[in-house]
């Protein structure tokens, strides 16, 4: 499951297509989250941007069950520091509903992920990509245009966690 600001990353990084081909798994977004992108990053004119990547077959947009729509509500309804908005909720409920990890990048949808659904498997935007790149067999160049332009377009945030990584990545090289 993906979040809307993994969505919008892989948008601003120019090659979405590229991504989610690479990653060569169902890549799933609920209809909630799906209405959170309204437009591509960096512009104002409202598009439909997931439009030719669920018509590619690259997204398969889902509607939650009423067993999922029950923790929805439960991530949707409480006081704001436990409370998330509808699409980070609508993702965590249907990946806790089975199908399958959730990719975000939210500090707070990450913490109460771990509180909530410790088992549930997640992941972030930039291992998403990284991971999509290595299967493609990226060079590493082609990887940093990509993240660059996320960063700079969508304005990806990198997560606490992975800031080695992401630093290793741009790291000079010695020679």
């Amino acid at each position: 499951m993906l979040d809307a600001s993994v969505l919008f990353n892989l948008l601003g990084s120019g090659v979405p297509k590229d991504f989610i081909r690479a990653l060569d798994v169902p890549c799933l977004v609920e209809e909630r989250t799906a209405a959170e992108i309204r437009r591509m990053p960096g512009e104002r004119a409202e598009t439909a941007p997931l439009r030719a990547l669920i018509d590619d077959g690259l997204l398969q947009l889902c509607r939650m069950p009423e067993t999922a729509y029950i923790t929805y509500l439960s991530l949707v309804t409480g006081t704001s520091a436990d409370t998330l908005d509808d699409g980070e909720s609508a993702a965590i409920a249907m990946a806790s509903d089975g199908a399958g990890g959730v990719v975000l990048d939210d500090k707070k949808a990450r913490r109460i992920l771990r509180e909530r659904f410790p088992s549930l498997g997640y992941g972030s935007s930039l291992a998403l990509m990284v991971m999509a790149a290595q299967r493609a067999g990226w060079e590493l160049e082609r990887l940093q245009d990509a993240l660059t332009k996320a960063r700079s377009t969508s304005r990806m945030a990198v997560v606490p966690d992975e800031r080695p990584i992401f630093d290793r990545l741009f790291a000079p090289v010695s020679m």
